[in-house]
């Protein structure tokens, strides 16, 4: 830190200093050994207040241990505040994985669906540090820890400052192109600046540089691909003015969340002009925007549902299993009490009271992350469903399940499944319903799933609407009968046996969904261009469809390959 010597190398009798991490405008970071505890630690120096802060290191500290207060499992937390000398420093964990910078570095950008998780999950815990009133302020790829493919850890929350902070307003240095217009100004930070970082990291994964001044226009630089509707999610992200940005992670979560039927996007939302395509390009336009257009859509539903497990996850291990466990320890306690009424009969009621909330969280659980669904299937789920609602709402709900042997593939299942859910909720909460059938059955060549309530009349078309489209892009149909009392929601898939592809023509299909031509497919698996056709013509016949296109998303929808 400039104008200071190092710092100790020993803190609080405890802490020796191994070696340092890194240098920052907010402070410094060392590796330290802590013989307490096996694994070494990160001590996180920190720039003193500027010389006209009136300020004292203690209200400094006093300040901090806001940020000692949250526990969130996408935190780094902040295990100790201190003070050795002039010196004041964090304790935090020491993460494990590679920084987002390391991972753009290597690759330069990403995906669409995979920045598109990141940017959830960012979105997600940025919006827990805000509800417990605490800034994060320096928002960048070096602060986000990617644990694994499917979930990261923010860095540098125990440097944000609660927002009636006064030196929020003191200027921190972060990279220009994370750094909200507004604070170039010494304006105070806000929790709009916060989401113009992330809109600006969102930014660098699809184009590989974050933005900054340049000649052109920052739509400009966008994949030429990118649904509109994101495009215009991104650039309110990075609007110059905080006014006209999202006013919280929570309004951009929820403003994705209405994006799933992004098929109709582009004609509503007409993208910028962008530079003309090639006379060889040109003919392969029209299927590569409807590729595009689908597997936007899926990364979109993708990512929405991987959070909801890793919720489901977060909820089992954080509240079912303690709950569980204080459930078996009144069990054991009661018994113990014989002798004792009122004690007995005290264990005895918050034993009753632990077993409604254990059910209560087991619901909810299976509600995010349908195990049943996975394991037994379809009826089998949408039995546990109806159970789960009757038992939560008194309703009487009547199920007609025919037993069917071929099963629909796993993403259609769960976009019934879905849907059931949906209707469940909307016909209970606004219909008042107090009676609901469900009837699934094999009608012809296809599965029909009926749900039919006894409430008011509503408009469930508006209601449905992401979830009907999610239907139609996996290939059912959604039918809403018009009737004076009550409602009727018709799902419809189609029933066929699964065709069986050769090991070869796998391949060709996987390298297909990852968008390359017949001559690159040939090149890739040693085969002429010929053989390729030649595969492609089976492809064809047996996937029933007349494109690439086609095939792909056949493919995408039965689970076959990746999306790329």
């Amino acid at each position: 830190m400039t104008g200071f010597s190092d710092p100790p190398v020993v803190l609080n009798h405890r802490y020796r200093l191994v070696g340092i991490l890194g240098k920052g405008s907010l402070g410094s970071v060392y590796r330290a050994a802590d013989p307490q505890q096996p694994a070494e630690v990160v001590i996180k120096f920190i720039a003193p207040l500027p010389p006209a802060s009136h300020s004292s290191p203690s209200r400094f500290l006093h300040e901090l241990a806001i940020c000692q207060q949250l526990t969130h499992p996408q935190i780094v937390a902040v295990s100790e505040l201190n003070q050795e000398g002039s010196w004041s420093y964090l304790v935090l964990e020491l993460g494990t994985g590679r920084t987002l910078r390391r991972l753009l570095t290597e690759r330069g950008r990403l995906p669409l669906a995979e920045s598109l998780g990141l940017i959830i999950s960012l979105l997600r815990v940025v919006a827990y540090v805000h509800a417990q009133g605490v800034l994060h302020r320096n928002l960048k790829p070096e602060n986000i820890l990617l644990a694994d493919e499917q979930s990261l850890l923010l860095l540098d929350v125990g440097l944000g400052l609660a927002y009636a902070d006064p030196r929020l307003a003191h200027p921190i240095q972060l990279r220009t192109g994370y750094q909200a217009p507004e604070l170039h100004d010494r304006q105070l930070a806000t929790i709009e600046s916060d989401l113009y970082a992330i809109g600006a990291i969102w930014y660098e994964l699809l184009t590989g540089q974050p933005p900054g001044p340049s000649d052109q226009p920052l739509q400009q630089r966008l994949p030429p691909d990118l649904p509109p509707a994101l495009e215009q999610l991104i650039m309110q992200l990075l609007a110059p003015h905080p006014d006209a940005r999202y006013h919280s992670a929570d309004a951009a979560l929820q403003a994705l969340a209405q994006l799933a039927p992004l098929t109709q996007m582009r004609e509503q939302h007409p993208a910028a002009p962008r530079r003309p395509l090639t006379a060889e390009q040109s003919p392969h336009l029209a299927q590569n925007l409807e590729l595009q257009r689908y597997t936007t859509a899926e990364a979109v539903v993708a990512a929405v549902e991987a959070e909801r497990q890793h919720i489901a996850s977060m909820l089992h291990q954080q509240l079912v299993e303690p709950v569980h466990l204080l459930l078996a320890q009144a069990n054991a306690y009661e018994q113990s009490l014989s002798g004792q009424p009122v004690a007995q009969l005290a264990v005895s009621v918050l034993g009753t009271i632990a077993r409604q909330l254990l059910q209560q969280l087991r619901d909810l659980e299976s509600d995010l992350h349908p195990h049943t669904l996975e394991t037994f299937g379809l009826a089998a789920a949408l039995e546990l469903l109806a159970g789960q609602f009757m038992h939560s709402t008194h309703v009487q709900i009547d199920m007609v399940i025919e037993l069917i042997p071929e099963r629909l593939p796993m993403p259609s299942e769960l976009a019934i499944f879905r849907m059931v859910q949906a209707a469940l909720t909307h016909a209970i909460q606004h219909g008042h319903a107090t009676r609901i059938s469900i009837r699934l059955e094999r009608s012809g060549p296809q599965l029909r799933c009926t749900i039919r309530n006894n409430g008011h009349a509503t408009d469930q078309l508006s209601a449905l609407q992401h979830v009907r489209q999610r239907i139609e892009n996996l290939g059912g149909r959604v039918e809403l009968p018009t009737h004076q009392h009550g409602g009727e929601l018709i799902l419809l898939f189609p029933l066929s046996n699964t065709p069986i592809l050769t090991a070869r023509e796998m391949e060709v299909l996987q390298l297909l969904a990852e968008g390359c031509s017949n001559k690159q497919i040939a090149n890739r698996l040693t085969i002429t261009p010929r053989t390729v056709n030649f595969h492609l013509d089976h492809i064809y016949v047996k996937l029933e469809v007349s494109t690439r296109t086609e095939a792909v998303i056949t493919a995408i929808r039965l689970g076959w390959v990746k999306q790329s």
